[in-house]
Parts: C-alpha cells; structure tokens; sequence
C-alpha cells in the first residue's frame, strides 16, 4: 500500500477511536471495538517510521499530549506531489504512479491481481475523500462485485456514506446517468476530456463487472463524463478504455496499446480481501453523521426515553441544603424494594479527583491518592485489555518496596528513602523507551515473552537481530537506576528462560492497586466496600495510563482501563439511586475527569431532572455542547431528544409518558 493511504488511515484511526470514546455507554462492559486489525497496526506502524527519525532516542523531551484519543496526529509523512485530478496506483521506476481515473474513459483489469487492486483503489479513494454536502455516494458497486470484491455482503452493513451498493449494472448506470445529467445542467460551459484534470467535480467512480448488453450504455457515460468527474474501474477486459493483465502480487505484465506505455512493469498497491474488510470497518466507525439532517442518522431505533417521576416540590427546593445537612444513609439501610426510575445508562470517567469534592464528602469516603498508602499488600495479575485477575500465589515483600511506579497520568519512577523522609524522583533519568517497557511490564504485571514485548515496542525490528533493542534499553535502564539511586538499585526486573516481569520485592505500581480496587468493586457483595472501593478507584486513577506516551500498543490498555472505571462508577450510581443528590455529585465529580463522554452528560440531566432542577439541565446541555465543539463533534440524536424532553414542561411529559406505558 502507499505511504498516502498509511498517513490517511491514521487520521481514520483518530476519528474512530475518539467516536468510540465519546459515545462508550459506561456500564455496559464494552471491549468488542478496542482490538485493532492487523492491516491497521502495519499503516500505523509504516506512518510512524515515515514520521519518525529515530525510534531509539534516549533523550527525555518531546513528551507528547497525555489526551491522545481524542487529540488529531500531529504530522503524517507528506506523499509524493501528484498531477491534479490524480491517484496514485501504484509504484513504477521507483515513483508513484500518477493515474487520472475519469480520463482514462474506464480502466478494465484482469488477472489474478485484479481484485486486490481494485481493493486497493476503492479503499483508498474512501479513505481520502470527505462526504459530500448532499450525501450522494462518490463509489457505486453492484452488490455482486461487491462481494466479489470483499467475499461479503456490504449492502446495509456498513455506515459508509460514500459506498453505495446497487442492485446490479443497470441500477448503477441509472445513477450514474442522473448524475451526469445534473453535472453537464450545473457545468459553466460546455466541458471537454481536455479540462478532466482540473475539473471542479467530486469523482463518482463506478466499480463494476462490465456485461455485453450494457458496453455502449457505459462507453457514453464515462466518456461524456470524463471532464465532468465520472470514471469507472472494471473488473474484466475493457476495449474502449484500456486493460492490464496484473499478477497477483501487483505488477502489471501486460497492457492495452493505449496504457501499455504507462502501465507496463509497474507495481499497483494490492490489499487481500480480509484486509479490505477490516479497513471498510475502520472507514464505518470513523464516518461522519451529520446532525442537522435526520435522514443522515443510522437506522436504528435509540433506547426509548421516559421523563422521571417528579419530586415532591418539598424535595426539590430543598435540595442543595438537605444535602449537606442530612447524614448520610447507608447502602444496607436503603429499603430493598426501593426502586426510583433513574437513568438506565449511567455513567462516569477518567480521573484526577476534585479535591474540594472529596472535602464535601461523608467521612466513610476512601482518603485521596495523597493519604492512601503507596503500596499495597494485595496484588494479583491481570490481562492488558481487561482488569480481571485471577488471585497470585506470588511471594508478597513483608515491607513496603523502596520503589514506586506510577504510570496512571504522566509516568513518574519514586525512590523512598527508608532512613527519612525525602524521596527522590528519577523519572528525569528515564528515557522514552525505557519508560514503555516499564509500563509495559506494569500493564502486564505477571510478566511477558521477550517476544511479545519486542513485538510490540521495537515492530520494526531487524529480523536477524530482534532483540537488541530490548538488551540495550534494559543494560540502560540498570545503568540509569544505579546512578539514580547512588547504586542502592540496578536491576528491577525478573527474567528466566526469555520471561520479564518487575520485581515485586523492589518496585510497586499503581495500577495494580488500581486494579485490586476494582476487583473489590465487582465482586464485594458489601455495598459499603464497593463504595469505599469506587472512592479508592478515583483517589487512584489520575488520569490515563501511561498518558505522556503514544505508543500503539498501549491504545487497547489505555481505554479499557478507562470504561473499568467508567463501568465502576456506573454501578455505584446505580446503587446510589435512593441517594440522588450523593449519585449527581458523583457524576459531576467524574465528568471534570472526561468532559467529553455524552452518557455522562445524559445521566447528570436525568438526575438533574429528577430533582426539579431545570435551569441545571439548560447548563449541562451548553456545556456539552460547547466541549464537543471543541473536539469537532455535535451531540447525538439521543442526547439532543432526551434534552428536549426533559425541558418539557412536568405535565407534558408526564402525559406523554402515561400514554406510552397504557
């Protein structure tokens, strides 16, 4: 593939991941949309070579935004400068094989390379172009190409504003013919083939098996609709355009007399079938919905909306003083059948707690991260993509290790002095690639393969010489230690037979503590130590593991770390639903720590709502919209809805809700 496509896919990878995030509904447990395919880790790992000099920099600077899920790439590598109204095919002579689709009056392709190519080409243009303003699609496939193409059924599958799968040719050539139509209407003056380089139109490409009795039905309309952006690849010969015969690695063996010039012993970018899948899917997660037009919203039906039962105006005048005045009731005091219908949905976030919250808070409340102990006794293994552990027969060290890593936020490395009370932080002495196989040894905190963990920080590793890499970062790493600590402490890792771990006895981690509290929040029938261990969870979490690093691997345990959390919070609200005004503090306090979630933002309205506070709703909704706007998004349909139903006047929506429940 080109260079082109790798530097377009990372920007796909932003939009979707950031999509993800936004509209993850905390609670739900949701992990099946954070495994990245393998052709998308390839375009990733190729755009950061191209965008990076020098993987193995042991300086310290450049540390990168601890946001990176919903922060844009930084820079891609520029592709070749090509003719305007080009695309690049392929590779020939060593430079970029420069191709005016509409020009060419159709472009037919046969061989055993033929689909991967046109693949290649598909993806490629779907990748690059936004959608259009009138949402018309800028790729037309029969269905039967397209599962040709893909070996699936794309029709209705995918959200892709830009694929339009048609019944057959004649259906895509009635399309194409009402769009020529309307293109020559709207032209300024009458277009020839001469001005398809520059012409003003989007492309309309048409993918297409071509058949007998539809050749002349096609000749005219690619060849009218050359200057006007209307090009066809076929699959299969194409005598008034051109053909080539193309290998299945890509290269072009032979050619039609009118592109055998240009086509001939040239390379075009192939992608194998699964891979096209896997992108198709990435380009349907990244695909923009636009939230003025209803008709541009997907086709599924959104959880219905019901307006809270109303509080007594007793209650909700109240509010703000019996909050604070009132003790706190405990979790088992709570009436068993006590069931007030509260959001279904709720919500919580990343972290960096609100101290002046923590203040307010009753005095059962777990302390903050300052007054928790640095380590913890109870520890036990756990996967990168999922917090759940299995208990460790690990020797446990009697005494507090003399080392602590913290990698939720920016990653510090804390030598605590035993004979005092100064500790030294050596996280200066730490360089970047150093500081990922420690977080990477902490993510996976039974330890790791020497080849798992190459794999994954060194992707690009010589294959003669794998490891060299890690031995040298290691023999660093021991050095940089001994001299930190005045050569009290070199070696922190365990290894035997080719397995690392870090060594328990000398170093503790955060996020295994991190992770014993979310344990104990799943599984402890206790309301109060689920409580005690949510308060844990956010006096802990302060802010996204390993954030000052942007390496790919951490992605998947990066964001899965953060739902555990969301997921946490979530099921503590829901306990806390005889408690609403503790539930909606609660909410406020995690939405400082992901103001962009807008499941949040929807359970914080519905509390709002329940307790009488509309001028509250108006705020929440605001300032929703105004973060989003910072990010480039819009509220959803749902929350819109939810919105407007919930600054509906109480008897509206009362009766509105009585007549749905009849």
């Amino acid at each position: 593939m080109s260079a082109g496509l790798a530097a377009l896919v990372a920007g796909v990878v932003f939009t979707a991941r950031r999509r993800r995030r936004l509209r993850y509904r905390p609670g739900s447990g949701d992990r099946s949309d954070l495994a990245t395919a393998p052709v998308v880790r390839a375009l990733l790992t190729a755009r950061d070579q191209a965008d990076t000099p020098d993987a193995d920099d042991n300086s310290n600077t450049g540390e990168t935004s601890s946001n990176h899920a919903l922060s844009a790439p930084t820079s891609a590598p520029a592709p070749q400068t090509l003719p305007a109204g080009a695309r690049a095919l392929g590779i020939k002579s060593n430079q970029a094989l420069a191709w005016n689709l509409a020009r060419t009056h159709g472009l037919g392709l046969i061989g055993p390379g033929a689909y991967g190519a046109i693949r290649a080409l598909l993806v490629s243009l779907l990748a690059e172009h936004p959608p259009r303003a009138d949402g018309h699609a800028q790729i037309i496939v029969p269905a039967a190409d397209a599962r040709r193409l893909f070996e699936e059924n794309l029709a209705g599958e995918r959200n892709l504003e830009r694929l339009r799968i048609v019944d057959d040719l004649d259906a895509a050539l009635d399309t194409l013919e009402r769009e020529l139509l309307s293109r020559a209407r709207l032209a300024p003056e009458p277009a020839t083939a001469a001005d398809s380089e520059s012409t003003p139109h989007a492309e309309l490409v048409l993918v297409a098996t071509p058949e007998v009795h539809a050749e002349r039905r096609l000749q005219a309309i690619l060849d009218n609709g050359a200057a006007l952006g209307l090009a066809g690849v076929l699959l299969g010969q194409w005598h008034p355009g051109g053909t080539a015969r193309v290998r299945e690695d890509g290269t072009v063996v032979a050619a039609s007399a009118s592109v055998a010039d240009r086509l001939t012993a040239a390379r075009l970018f192939t992608l194998p079938a699964s891979d096209g899948q896997a992108l198709l899917d990435l380009l349907g997660d990244a695909e923009s919905i636009p939230q003025t037009s209803a008709s541009r919203f997907r086709t599924t039906t959104p959880p219905p909306i019901t307006e809270p039962e109303p509080q007594g105006s007793e209650h909700s005048s109240n509010t703000s003083s019996t909050a604070q005045k009132k003790p706190r009731r405990g979790l088992a005091q709570r009436p068993v059948g006590s069931r007030e219908p509260l959001p279904s949905d709720v919500s919580s976030s990343t972290v960096s707690v609100n101290a002046e919250r923590r203040a307010r808070s009753s005095d059962d409340r777990v302390s903050d991260d300052r007054r928790i102990p640095p380590h913890s006794e109870s520890r036990a293994p756990a996967h990168c993509t999922t917090s759940e552990a299995r208990p460790s027969g690990r020797h446990m060290p009697t005494e507090a290790p003399p080392l602590r890593l913290t990698v939720l936020g920016r990653m510090r490395l804390t030598h605590y002095q035993h004979d005092g009370d100064e500790h030294a932080d050596l996280s200066a002495a730490l360089a970047p690639k150093q500081r990922e196989v420690l977080a990477y040894l902490a993510v996976y905190e039974d330890g790791a393969r020497r080849e798992s963990l190459t794999t994954a920080i060194w992707p690009d590793a010589p294959k003669d010489r794998p490891y060299n890499s890690f031995h040298a970062t290691l023999s660093q790493l021991r050095r940089a230690l001994r001299t930190a600590t005045h050569d009290a402490h070199s070696d922190i890792t365990i290894h035997a037979d080719g397995h690392y771990s870090l060594d328990r006895n000398l170093i503790t981690v955060d996020l295994w503590q991190l992770r014993d509290a979310l344990r104990t929040s799943r599984h402890s029938s206790d309301d109060e130590l689920r409580r005690a261990a949510v308060e844990r969870v956010l006096g802990l979490y302060s802010g996204d593991l390993a954030a000052d690093l942007s390496a790919e691997w951490l992605v998947g345990p990066r964001e899965s770390l953060r739902r555990d959390v969301l997921d946490a919070v979530s099921n503590l609200v829901r306990i806390l639903r005889g408690e609403p005004e503790q539930a909606l503090a609660l909410l406020e306090r995690v939405r400082t720590l992901d103001p962009y979630n807008e499941a949040v933002y929807r359970d914080i309205a519905r509390f709002q709502g329940h307790l009488g506070q509309r001028d509250a709703i108006v705020r929440t909704f605001t300032l929703l919209t105004t973060k989003l706007a910072e990010i480039d998004e819009q509220p959803s349909q749902e929350t819109s809805a939810l919105y407007n139903l919930l600054q509906r006047p109480r008897s509206e929506g009362q009766g509105r809700s009585g007549r749905k429940t009849r």
